[in-house]
């Protein structure tokens, strides 16, 4: 069974702004109105063609039959869009008219298009032929010159909608962008003063400045006590470790007791873990990352040095240690807090192997660390990161916020760490330093 920690994910999740929102909204609304303009143009279209004109020609026939019967002399329809043939009684343009049922047609005569109304009525019919281009001229009166109107007005309001809306959004984006330019540490919050803001700022938006104000001023009170606390602690914790390490040299150059000079050379090394552990806390107090790539740190050194340390966590228990070294690799970070990274990890590798090895490997730009101990319970594998969490069955007492460090150090850095871990069999940590400069 296994776990995964990998480091901080620089990546930024891309989010449309609220302009952006604005602007599909309305075009989506423009796309909306236009295909509904072009249904009805052409349901006009079709409303002219298949109803008005056939029911105009219709009465047209029928006022002609009316007359016609009380006066057979009565003329045909002509006009200038509109001619009338009658059979028998007048010569048809076309022959394969007198085919035609009753109703309305499609017809061509001289290269134009027209419109047939075919009507019997006592053994005679009427042709009536009405010009396509009036057809046209109509739908375009009744149809797409009062809808382009309508897009006009649609779109201009729209259009003035969306400048009145991106005015509107505009100061919420500056705002924005000076909330995220934002830094407590090196500016001050006074381009929030809701005082500043212009007359005619809206209230929400002179709320929110008045709250973001407040919170700034709080922010910036909590930045200089955590700057005054790192400065204090930095100077008054290393104070006593340093006169700690001065007694233990002193006692350590009068004894020369075997089991003394043992006590106090784990006195010494636990000053010294102390210390880094300091630098470790202070390091990740701090939001800035400005230490990150100042020091250049080999591994090795940091891992051989470890590895000393942790002798005296042995004592008699029949654990060997093994190193191996394919290669040495360097990070960008403070050598104090490379060797709290994996003084910590090699510790615990010590701590829960009764018997056994504790193996170190450092290969390309990984460093596995392989122990035979107790191991961990799936059941608690996913815990391992969490503070203050022990899985109960190492030598050494502890505070078990070590790997909880670890994981800290390795997000401010952007290192991978991976645990396999089986019970009873034992623990392969792999740390992934990334691309690092190798020697």
């Amino acid at each position: 069974m296994a776990i995964r920690a990998i480091g901080r994910n620089n990546g930024s999740l891309q989010r449309a702004g609220i302009k952006q929102r604005l602007s599909k909204v309305y075009l989506l609304q423009i796309g909306l109105i236009t295909l509904v303009a072009l249904l009805s143009v052409a349901a006009t279209t079709f409303f002219l063609e298949k109803v008005l004109i056939k029911n105009a020609l219709k009465s047209e026939a029928e006022f002609f039959w009316n007359k016609h019967a009380s006066d057979s002399s009565f003329p045909l329809p002509s006009a200038r869009h509109l001619q009338g043939f009658l059979n028998p009684g007048s010569n048809l343009p076309q022959s394969h008219w007198s085919e035609l049922p009753s109703g309305l047609h499609s017809a061509s005569l001289g290269g134009l298009e027209y419109r047939l109304y075919v009507s019997t009525r006592g053994g005679k019919r009427l042709y009536l032929l009405y010009s396509n281009q009036q057809v046209r001229k109509l739908v375009a009166l009744y149809g797409l010159v009062p809808l382009t109107c309508v897009l006009i007005l649609l779109y201009l309001s729209h259009w003035l909608a969306y400048r009145a809306s991106s005015r509107a959004v505009s100061p919420i984006t500056r705002f924005a962008e000076a909330v995220n330019e934002y830094d407590p540490a090196n500016t001050t919050s006074a381009h929030f003063n809701p005082n500043e803001l212009p007359p005619n700022t809206d209230f929400e938006l002179y709320t929110l400045s008045q709250a973001m104000h407040g919170f700034a001023r709080r922010l910036e009170r909590f930045v200089e006590r955590e700057r005054n606390f790192t400065r204090d602690a930095s100077h008054e914790l290393r104070t006593p470790l340093t006169v700690i390490k001065a007694a233990v040299d002193t006692l350590a150059a009068h004894n020369q007791n075997k089991p003394a000079q043992v006590t106090l050379e784990r006195i010494r090394r636990a000053s010294t873990s102390m210390e880094e552990l300091i630098d470790a806390f202070l390091m990740l107090a701090r939001e800035s990352s400005e230490q990150n790539g100042r020091d250049n740190t080999a591994i090795k050194a940091i891992v051989q040095q470890e590895l000393a340390d942790v002798q005296f966590l042995i004592d008699d228990r029949p654990v060997t240690i093994k190193e191996s070294y394919h290669n040495d690799v360097s990070v960008s970070a403070p050598s104090n807090i490379v060797s709290a990274f994996f003084g910590n990890l090699i510790r615990n590798a010590v701590s829960y192997t009764e018997t056994g090895e504790v193996s170190v490997e450092i290969e390309n730009n990984q460093v596995r660390i392989h122990d035979t101990g107790c191991g961990i319970h799936p059941d608690n594998l996913d815990k391992v990161f969490t503070p203050f969490f022990r899985e109960g069955r190492s030598t050494e007492s502890g505070s078990g916020i070590g790997m909880a460090i670890v994981k800290r150090i390795a997000d401010r850095f952007n290192w991978m760490i991976e645990i396999d871990s089986e019970p009873d069999v034992g623990t392969l940590v792999t740390v992934t330093l990334g691309q690092q400069s190798k020697a």
